[in-house]
């Protein structure tokens, strides 16, 4: 059996949960941004449990304005800084060095990486889709069209921000809890 749960973005965008039951104690999720002109997956995985509770969480946070993005991170987003200092960190660091992990929604494997962000800026709940590095943490496989880091950087750009408002974000919450009771039946 599969659940779609539609988010309205606005009228021409929206994010889609869709929940398919398998006959093991997990379901499948599978999470996209969708629009006229693009789709993007921002999740997909085994587990969806973890990917939904951790959406309803940071929606609540964001809601409460407890996701304030510090404004030197605003202009260029989430995504640009938290690749720029996984960067810096050497590869054994500790992940909690970087202080917009915070931040950090949901991901794709970084081969297509997608990262999804949620924070606050004015009064507004921002979601953010940037693209991730591929090689962060992996050295680059025979066939892969590697970039550098410097590279991926100078041509960094944000591949969608948007932001709702709370009452929007309120109605959005009330469907997480829809799917909470799907998943729990």
């Amino acid at each position: 059996m599969e659940n779609v749960f539609v988010f309205s973005v606005s009228s021409e965008e929206d994010i889609k949960i869709t929940l398919k039951q398998t006959e093991s104690p997990l379901d499948l999720v599978k999470i996209n941004y969708q629009s006229p002109k693009s789709t993007f997956v921002l999740h997909e995985d085994e587990i969806a449990f973890g990917a939904i509770e951790t959406f309803g969480v940071m929606l609540n946070k964001a809601i409460q304005g407890e996701l304030q993005l510090a404004p030197e991170y605003q202009l260029l987003g989430a995504g640009y800084h938290w690749n720029i200092l996984t960067h810096q960190i050497p590869d054994c660091g500790p992940f909690d060095e970087n202080p917009l992990e915070k931040f950090w929604l949901w991901s794709t494997p970084s081969s297509n990486g997608i990262q999804t962000w949620m924070y606050n800026i004015n009064g507004n709940i921002c979601i953010e889709l940037s693209p991730n590095y591929s090689w962060h943490f992996t050295e680059p496989k025979v066939n892969d069209e590697y970039h550098s880091f410097e590279s991926f950087i100078k041509n960094f750009s944000i591949v969608k921000r948007f932001s709702i408002n709370v009452v929007k974000a309120r109605l959005w919450h009330n469907k997480y809890e829809e799917i909470l009771e799907s998943i729990s039946k």
